[in-house]
């Protein structure tokens, strides 16, 4: 339980009306469960312009969780977590074909299980998930979009500028939108000092990767620096929902 420090903020920005984005963590207490099936950190999108974009993001966190600890899958962590992934995919999908006013409901997803010294991670849309360790980041995820959010270099933590245009995007994989889907499932070491960022896209809109790696290694404890962030975004337009999630490992797990 000692081994992680978790912070995570969450905001609607200025213009949407309602908050899509979700994200949801466990770090079992029971420790024989927290050695074998590890702890799991999520972070949800729903699709702007469909229904019950806020139902899909809510529903694909509490269903992985939920499939993940208590489904009958293999004991390889990172093959679970594919499959429960596959599962909470199935569970949106039937939603949106049951309830007409959540029909062609979805959600990107990004999920981060950190299992006995390891990573591993199932991805779908273009949520994202960094990894900085030793001061240098590097992107884990891609996105799964025919567009992604334009790049710009800046120079120092926080530039003032008008928010960067968005580019129009398109999902090519989504939760929920079929009745299955194939996730981006990878793995790696876990170290101590590794800081895990999940982010939803309202966070590119208005910080690019070197700034938001320069806001959480700036000195701020995690616990004033994430929402911070969210606030900079503000100040920035906030055009779009935002999510940040940080993960730090203080210790072997």
């Amino acid at each position: 339980m000692d081994n992680y420090r978790v912070v995570m903020a969450t905001d609607r920005g200025q213009v949407r009306p309602t908050n899509e984005d979700y994200a949801g963590s466990y770090i079992p207490p029971d420790s024989e469960i927290r050695e074998r099936l590890g702890s799991l950190f999520i972070i949800a999108d729903g699709i702007g312009g469909r229904n019950a974009g806020e139902v899909a993001s809510a529903e694909a966190v509490a269903s992985l969780q939920q499939e993940y600890y208590f489904g009958r899958y293999s004991n390889d962590p990172g093959k679970r977590l594919e499959q429960a992934t596959a599962r909470a995919n199935f569970h949106v999908f039937d939603m949106s074909w049951a309830m007409a006013s959540a029909s062609n409901m979805g959600c990107a997803m990004t999920a981060l299980l950190i299992c006995r010294g390891r990573y591993y991670v199932s991805h779908v849309g273009d949520t994202e998930l960094l990894l900085i360790r030793g001061g240098a980041v590097r992107k884990l995820t891609s996105d799964h979009a025919t567009t992604g959010p334009r790049s710009f270099s800046a120079s120092g933590i926080f530039n003032q500028r008008a928010p960067r245009p968005q580019a129009r995007s398109f999902l090519t994989r989504a939760i929920g939108m079929e009745m299955s889907v194939r996730p981006e499932i990878l793995d790696g070491a876990a170290l101590p000092g590794d800081r895990f960022v999940l982010t939803t896209d309202g966070i590119r809109a208005h910080l690019n990767r070197e700034e938001l790696t320069a806001a959480l290694l700036n000195g701020q404890e995690l616990e004033a620096a994430v929402p911070e962030v969210l606030a900079e975004c503000n100040r920035r337009g906030g055009q779009d929902n935002m999510t940040l999630m940080v993960v730090a490992l203080t210790g072997a797990e």
